[in-house]
């Protein structure tokens, strides 16, 4: 994806490879947060639709 930047991965020697973030939003439909995931599993098996439920 041509939006991500490994400048932080450079200089912390992390390897990013997948990314989950979503909105968290209250009863009312109005975001109040964010949560982000780095990284499924050590073995770098991307996000899929079901982590998003």
């Amino acid at each position: 994806d041509h939006r991500f930047s490994d400048e932080i991965d450079k200089l912390t020697g992390y390897k990013t490879q997948s990314i989950l973030c979503m909105a968290i939003r209250n009863s009312d439909g109005e975001v109040i947060g964010v949560v982000q995931a780095i990284n499924k599993n050590p073995s770098g098996t991307p996000f899929t639709e079901d982590d998003e439920k």
